[in-house]
């Protein structure tokens, strides 16, 4: 509900009802990648979990983060073009495009961890190394998540809205 009245309230308002809805849409995304990321880590860390336990919640998790992702891809791409439009050169050139490409560059790190843990480090959970280095990188992946909230916190500022606007 929070989230809803973020996006009614948000800078998104200018742009009608289909912007408020991609905004609200991307925020969900976010929060359920973040959040099951952040459970995860609880639950391994803290929650004494057994290894199969580990294995079909990092399941869960890697779905939950994949459909996060691509939502957060198309509502990305569409919130970046009412942003710059087809300015590609605002990308580089712009304090907004800059900072999104930053924001990015962050995503796709917890992006290449996150298929790492996937692909290599849950079929090995038998091993205790993989267990403690899932545990490291899913740790990594919630403060590198921390950081796109600290970009994405930074494209909403009225001075990066203006840059883009030039």
């Amino acid at each position: 509900m929070l989230l809803l009245a973020q996006s009614l309230t948000s800078h998104a308002v200018d742009k009608g009802a289909s912007a408020i809805a991609i905004h609200f849409v991307h925020q969900v995304a976010a929060g359920l990648w973040l959040g099951a990321l952040a459970c995860l880590l609880i639950g391994a860390t803290y929650g004494g979990a057994s290894t199969d336990w580990l294995g079909w919640a990092t399941g869960r998790v890697s779905k939950i983060a994949g459909w996060s992702v691509a939502a957060l891809m198309v509502t990305g791409a569409i919130r970046a073009w009412y942003a710059i439009g087809l300015h590609l050169d605002l990308l580089l050139y712009s304090l907004y495009g800059r900072t999104l490409l930053w924001k990015l560059a962050t995503a796709g790190a917890v992006i290449l961890i996150g298929g790492y843990n996937r692909y290599r480090l849950v079929p090995a959970l038998g091993e205790r190394s993989a267990r403690a280095t899932l545990i490291r990188n899913v740790t990594a992946e919630c403060l590198l998540l921390g950081a796109v909230l600290g970009w994405s916190a930074l494209l909403t500022t009225p001075r990066h809205h203006t840059d883009a606007c030039l």
